[in-house]
């Protein structure tokens, strides 16, 4: 049964989407505060996104439990050279 659970990461350029608390772990799905972004090969703007993924990062421990990050990638199309990125965790 999980239950819920307020865990501030201070990370101002992630948002928390959700989070929960499970029997063996702590869980929190992040996604990067992002709008516009550009592509490294050409420059160009991109809003348009084409698929989102999840990759599970172990944090520190909160309580005694380990803390899962789920951190949603994004990757983003630009029509003008048909290519797709990811959007940087990191800036």
């Amino acid at each position: 049964m999980s239950q819920m659970l307020s865990i501030p990461l201070e990370l101002p350029e992630f948002q928390i989407v959700n989070q929960w608390s499970e029997k063996e772990a702590h869980f929190a799905l992040v996604r990067k505060q992002c709008g516009i972004e550009r592509c490294p090969a050409c420059g160009f703007c991109s809003l348009g996104i084409h698929d989102r993924r999840t990759r599970k990062v172990r944090d520190l421990a909160v309580l005694k439990k380990p803390l899962f990050l789920l951190v949603e990638i994004v990757r983003f199309r630009v029509k003008t050279v048909k290519r797709y990125f990811l959007n940087p965790l990191i800036p």
